[in-house]
């Protein structure tokens, strides 16, 4: 205590605002406070959470977030209670220039530490990601679970003919043969047509879906599909249209169906590098294997994917010996849902302790969860499709997993929680600094006042500016507004009129108009920076200046340098 003593004794002799912000101890505490939330977030963090939360909204899922405010908020009110009982300023000791620009600065880099608890955490979570989940592995472990997932068929919508993607010819679009005119700012968007079905008009099929019936196409019970590749034509630097290029016929591939295992071309778990893609590392392994009615491989491939469940407790129930075999023998037409489904485990509310009893099928939902509906012709592929309606596999968990991983490894923290944390502080500082030149019962009254006028603004000026169709002429009729109430308030607080009582909530009024007043010439200076481009007859808004979270703090900043100013000035003025 003595050691604490005699270094408070030396702010108080030499750095007398430092020893009034408590600075030097309160950036250790902050710092402190971080430590052990980045510690907190690193144990607490295991594979059952990374299976089911976003691991950069841990802190906030968990409950953590309350903790650390909690604690912050405690800190915080035992500063401010040493922070107000010394005030110079009060009781009129001479103070410098930059008194509260100093004391501005320090307050906020004091909050500022004391709300970086979701950061900390967030860190400490990602460090132990990055030792639980290994990349090499995740990689392996990547191929194995797309390999397999095709076979757990979970979306009947992935096997659909228009899906197909290998061999070639495919992939392929489905004929939709209308010219699209478009400028060059335009995105050319093809939308895939509905499919022309035999029972409606022929002439009206021809009309307007284009098919042309003289050209290679197939049919599925009452549903035609042609199938072909598009092509540009540009027309001018304005104008361009697509059309057919090339109508293929598949008819003599193998496999083809409406819906099949041959059409599955969809990524499971996708990955970064661009040279792996589904089409060329995934599909043509399992085209083979259905070709040659590789079983085993089949059978192989969901053990694989069950022991990676296993690995990382993420839960499951199938049977990979019946998904072979009805991947083999199925005919997907029969189909009417998926046969494994996500639905049968809730991965968000489960602990890491219910693992094991919940690793099959859970009763909170009943055996014909999914899967009512599917049948079969074969009374042997009728009674293994029974057994599917109790198959489910987290699927969410695992892509979860993955993208935790990905975050973990690139440190990912995203910006707008910080930049709400920077906005927060600085609210908060200003606010805070108002205390050291008024009091809690002023600060009252004069928010009530600035109520009034807020209300006076939205039923007078406000009913009257939105009418205009520029966001310019709002923000400049706002402005005008706040002017008027902030030259109001000086002319209240320099003249001989008016008493102290009402010096001081003009004061007050015009300390805190200032950073909205130039918030809004922040906006203003983003609207009246307006300019058009004409582009193939069409006029586009450009803007010259756009408002940023870094300018907007400037601002704000900027309105801080004659606020404090004024307060100076009208402390010293005579009573």
């Amino acid at each position: 205590m003595s050691y604490y003593k005699k270094i408070n004794k030396y702010l108080l002799e030499h750095f007398p605002l430092l020893w009034n912000t408590n600075l030097v101890w309160m950036v250790p505490i902050g710092v402190t406070l971080n430590i052990f939330f980045y510690l907190f977030g690193y144990l607490i963090t295991n594979t059952s959470v990374l299976t089911r939360l976003p691991v950069d909204d841990y802190f906030f899922k968990s409950g953590v977030s309350y903790i650390f405010y909690i604690t912050a908020i405690i800190i915080v009110v035992v500063w401010l209670l040493r922070f107000y009982k010394h005030n110079p300023f009060k009781y009129f000791y001479p103070v410098k220039k930059t008194y509260f620009y100093s004391l501005f600065i320090q307050v906020f880099v004091i909050l500022f530490l004391l709300s970086l608890g979701n950061y900390s955490f967030t860190l400490g979570a990602y460090a132990k990601t990055k030792k639980l989940l290994d990349v090499a592995e995740l990689e392996k472990d990547r191929r194995i679970l797309n390999l397999a997932y095709p076979f757990l068929v979970k979306d009947l919508d992935n096997y659909k003919i228009d899906k197909r993607c290998y061999p070639a010819p495919f992939p392929l679009q489905l004929v939709n043969n209308v010219q699209i005119e478009y400028t060059e700012n335009e995105q050319v968007d093809i939308a895939m047509p509905d499919v022309v079905t035999i029972d409606t008009d022929a002439e009206y099929n021809k009309i307007f879906h284009r098919v042309d019936f003289s050209k290679p196409y197939i049919k599925f019970d009452k549903e035609v599909y042609q199938f072909c590749t598009y092509k540009t034509i540009v027309i001018d630097s304005c104008k361009s249209k697509t059309e057919v290029d090339s109508i293929y016929d598949v008819s003599k591939v193998y496999g083809i169906n409406k819906y099949s295992m041959f059409n599955y071309c969809t990524t499971f778990i996708s990955n970064s590098d661009t040279n792996y893609t589904t089409e060329t590392h995934i599909v043509p392994v399992i085209h083979k294997w259905l070709v040659d009615k590789k079983v085993d491989s089949i059978q192989l491939a969901l053990s694989s994917f069950a022991k990676i469940c296993d690995k990382y407790k993420v839960r499951y129930k199938f049977d990979p010996k019946v998904l072979a075999n009805l991947a083999l023998n199925l005919d997907m037409n029969e189909l009417k849902t998926g046969l494994v489904t996500n639905d049968l485990f809730y991965s968000d509310t489960y602990s890491s302790n219910e693992y094991e009893s919940d690793k099959y099928l859970t009763n909170a939902l009943p055996d014909a969860a999914h899967g009512e509906g599917n049948f079969s012709s074969n009374p042997d592929i009728s009674a293994q499709l029974q057994l599917c309606k109790k198959y489910g596999v987290d699927f969410s968990g695992i892509q979860t997993l993955y993208t935790n991983s990905e975050k973990a490894n690139t440190n990912y923290l995203g910006t707008d929680i910080f930049w709400v944390i920077v906005f927060g502080c600085i609210i908060l500082a200003i606010l805070i600094l108002a205390g050291k030149f008024t009091t809690l019962v002023e600060i009252l009254i004069a928010v009530v006042i600035a109520g009034v006028l807020l209300l006076l603004y939205f039923f007078v000026f406000y009913s009257m500016l939105r009418l205009s169709s520029r966001g310019s002429n709002l923000y400049l009729g706002t402005l005008i507004y706040l002017i008027v109430i902030a030259a109001l308030s000086w002319l209240i607080i320099f003249s001989r009129f008016f008493n102290k009582w009402i010096k001081d909530k003009a004061m007050l009024i015009f300390y805190f108009s200032l950073p909205v007043c130039f918030t809004v010439i922040n906006f203003l200076l983003h609207y009246s920076s307006i300019y058009y481009v004409f582009t193939c007859n069409q006029k586009v808004e450009h803007y010259s200046y756009n408002i940023t979270q870094l300018n907007s703090l400037i601002a704000i900043l900027l309105s801080l340098i004659p606020a404090f100013y004024l307060v100076r000035k009208w402390k010293a003025i005579k009573e």
